[in-house]
């Protein structure tokens, strides 16, 4: 269904957004 893509991506956004903070954070 369009409504669980929609899941998916938000998720995958999510977890990239997640990525580069904890990135920024170890470089100070």
């Amino acid at each position: 269904s369009q409504d669980h893509s929609k899941t998916i991506a938000t998720g995958w956004i999510n977890a990239g957004s997640r990525e580069a903070y904890l990135r920024r954070l170890a470089e100070g």
